[in-house]
Order: C-alpha cells, then sequence, then structure tokens
C-alpha cells in the first residue's frame, strides 16, 4: 500500500527587508515548503493571512509602518490558530519577554542559520521531519 502525498507546510513570511525575504523564500522552497506569500508590514500580513491561509507565518519583530511583528501576530492568532515563528536581530529584553510570553510563540535570531530556520518551522507546523532534522540550535523557546 503506498502512502498519500502530504501537502507541503504553507509558510507566510513577513519581513521588510526584501533581499532576507527573498532569501528566506528560497531556503525554504528548497526545503520543500511552499512559501504562499510575503508581507512587509504588519497590516499586510493580517491580510495575507486571512486570505493565504498560511500554516506557519516567519514574523521579523521590525516592520515598517506602525505595527511592529509581536502586534501582528497577536491579531493573527485572534483570528486563526496559526503558528508563528518571530525572525529578530534584537537583543532587547523587553522584546525577548514579548516573544516568550506569546503562546506557541518561537525565536531565532538573526543572523540566522538555515537549518535553524528549517528546523523551527517543521516544528512549528508540528514537527514534521526527523528528531535529528528538528534540533535547533539558535532557537528559543
Amino acid at each position: 500500500m503506498t502512502k498519500e502525498p502530504t501537502a507541503p507546510v504553507r509558510v507566510l513570511i513577513v519581513e521588510d527587508e526584501v533581499i532576507i525575504a527573498m532569501e528566506i523564500q528560497l531556503r525554504l522552497e528548497n526545503a520543500g515548503f511552499d512559501v504562499c506569500g510575503i508581507a512587509a508590514t504588519g497590516e499586510k500580513a493580517i491580510l495575507a493571512a486571512r486570505e493565504k491561509s498560511p500554516d506557519v507565518v516567519l514574523m521579523d519583530i521590525t516592520l515598517r509602518g506602525p505595527m511592529d511583528g509581536l502586534e501582528a501576530a497577536e491579531r493573527i492568532r485572534a483570528e486563526r490558530n496559526t503558528a508563528i515563528v518571530f525572525l529578530s536581530a534584537s537583543e532587547n529584553e523587553s522584546v525577548l519577554r514579548r516573544i516568550r510570553e506569546f503562546t506557541r510563540g518561537r525565536h531565532i535570531p538573526k543572523p540566522f542559520d538555515e537549518r535553524d530556520l528549517i528546523a523551527a518551522v517543521r516544528r512549528a507546523a508540528g514537527g514534521a521531519g526527523s528528531p535529528a532534522e528538528t534540533e535547533g540550535k539558535g532557537e528559543a523557546r
């Protein structure tokens, strides 16, 4: 009996730096993920999450516009139970505390390692992949 193929995990990237967003997209697609959209602001992230129904949102903390990534993530989570993985170069303790307080939130520090990024997205999506694939050195929980 053959196993039915599973649909790839759908990921929404929220990153205001175009080059970084494109690099993340390439890495995720090469790892077999379906990047269903890229948004550069919190407002656009909320709209994209409504329209695209991602399994995982990869969310930068610092975004263009009045809304930061944590606020956008809270609004997305209020509408749907979507897994969120945060990206941030910030070492600000209050920002890191907000990330830790966020339900099921994960944090990957920038600059990130590709293995950490892929492992965090897999874990957020429900643990797809072997334990060796999902061990992330830089991932904070």
